[in-house]
């Protein structure tokens, strides 16, 4: 029962970002947009750590894989993504980072030597195959340069995320918890 109140939580979350992210930006921009998300919960963070006893003193090293994680994953992977629905939909915006699978698989594969599993591949593609389907509209619309820097700006941002995922994996083995790690 937890695992799917867990499940639904995670989609109600993630499935709403991309909504809120174009409400966000239409008021104020991108870049401050992501900086306040961010502040906000960071803090939530260091409130959630210091009120639970986690410990926040790490070394120099774990504290740069910290920034990297945070940089990539957060920091500037978002950014991307927030100024791709400038350009975007926001659905489109959604089907594009989709590709973060693919690139976690690939980026596994060069960063930590893991063997590229074609069946999370393959599964992945599916995946992605439904969500084009779902924003067909979107996608035959597509035609202006204005959408390629868009396209640019949400793929930078999908990779981005990934190299997040791949240095939290790096992060995990070392023994930070996510919690820590993000902040």
């Amino acid at each position: 029962m937890q695992n799917i109140l867990l499940y639904l939580a995670a989609t109600l979350i993630w499935g709403s970002t991309w909504l809120g992210i174009k409400l966000q930006i239409s008021q104020v921009p991108p870049i401050l947009s992501v900086g306040y998300r961010f502040c906000l919960a960071a803090l939530i963070l260091l409130l959630y750590c210091r009120f639970t006893g986690k410990k926040l003193r790490f070394s120099r090293y774990d504290h740069m894989f910290m920034a990297l994680q945070g940089f990539s994953l957060f920091g500037l992977g978002y950014c991307m993504s927030y100024l791709a629905t400038a350009y975007l939909t926001s659905g489109l915006v959604a089907v594009v980072f989709s590709t973060i699978m693919m690139w976690n698989i690939v980026n596994l594969r060069l960063f930590m030597s893991q063997p590229i599993d074609w069946r999370a591949f393959a599964g992945g593609c599916v995946g992605l195959v439904g969500l084009c389907i779902l924003f067909w509209k979107d996608l035959a619309a597509f035609s202006t340069s204005r959408e390629f820097i868009g396209l640019a700006f949400a793929l930078t941002g999908s990779y981005l995320a990934s190299i997040g995922n791949i240095v939290g994996s790096h992060n995990a083995k070392a023994g930070i918890p996510s919690t820590k790690g993000i902040l």
